[in-house]
């Protein structure tokens, strides 16, 4: 190649003989960073069991094995979870079930590393070390996580495609496995789901996002409003946003008013309980009173 060739934008004009890279590797270069950050950010959001699930449903479609036992002898009770899932026998031991599962499913995200596995399994990670890092991360969520605290009906955002049931002919099949198989084929960021309790209700709700996207279910088990709303993501990936925004079965005004007065009336219980409580702790302290005096008094008199 003669000198004319080698010749760069800055060598020409900037004295630097740094090769000229051209503008669309710098986007490229953004855009992977920019997708690496929001694979990050959703992994950061989950617990080890949550991603755990995903690679068993989403990617090597199998169903974990689980077996418990209660370990005697421990103060306070410890219980010991044993995971069998993919050729591989783990255990662990927790204060509860839930908290031994997670510990189990952190040691096997961690191994999966150790096996090669991590692009496969979409552990997020320039190389093996950052993704033990970003694992250790989520490491603190281990334990119990405490659901949020009971959301008011009227609170609620009604703006979010909603549904209570699966429309006529729509089978009641695993929609959660669905949408993460379907996001794996599309190269997606996995999809986010959060849970919370209605009040006044039996009931809770579980809203899926995924990027700008939401959907939310609404069942007496979150498992059971988590694929209502796993499903409706689903139809709106596959037929468009606007195919799901008819969707809208949270409540009517009806059903608004008459959590309403449930709560209202829920709130009058306690208050009379409060004060119930209020007058007999008053009742306690001068009986208590009175039978300090009336000792007092039997001490001082003479025999």
């Amino acid at each position: 190649m003669s000198e004319f060739g080698k010749l760069t934008f800055e060598s020409v004009f900037c004295g630097s003989d740094a090769p000229l890279k051209p503008s669309h590797i710098t986007n490229e270069t953004n855009n992977k960073s920019s997708k690496s950050k929001d694979d990050l950010d959703s992994f950061l959001k989950k617990t080890p069991l949550m991603i755990l699930e995903e690679i068993a449903k989403g990617i090597l479609q199998q169903t974990p094995s689980w077996s418990s036992a209660e370990i005697s002898g421990t103060a306070p009770i410890e219980f010991e979870m044993t995971l069998s899932f993919n050729g591989k026998t783990l255990k662990a031991r927790g204060n509860s079930k839930k908290s031994a599962k997670q510990k189990v499913a952190l040691e096997f995200l961690h191994l999966a590393v150790n096996d090669g596995r991590r692009v496969e399994f979409f552990i997020p990670g320039e190389t093996d070390e950052d993704a033990h890092i970003n694992i250790d991360r989520i490491s603190e969520r281990a334990e119990d996580i405490k659901r949020p605290n009971p959301v008011a009906p009227k609170d609620l955002d009604r703006s979010i495609p909603t549904v209570r049931e699966f429309p006529e002919g729509v089978p009641d099949k695993n929609w959660v496995g669905a949408l993460q198989e379907r996001c794996q084929k599309l190269k997606l960021e996995a999809p986010c789901y959060e849970d919370v309790r209605i009040e006044s209700s039996c009931e809770f709700i579980v809203t899926c996002t995924m990027r700008n996207q939401k959907t939310r279910g609404v069942k007496s088990k979150v498992k059971a409003a988590k694929n209502l709303a796993a499903w409706l993501m689903l139809k709106s990936l596959e037929e468009g946003p606007g195919a799901v925004q008819s969707f809208d079965d949270l409540f009517s005004a009806e059903d608004l008013e008459e959590m309403e007065r449930e709560e209202n009336l829920a709130k009058y219980r306690q208050g009379v309980f409060d004060m119930k409580d209020a007058k007999a702790a008053l009742i306690d302290v001068l009986s208590d009173k009175k039978d300090s005096q009336t000792t007092s008094w039997n001490s001082n008199t003479p025999v």
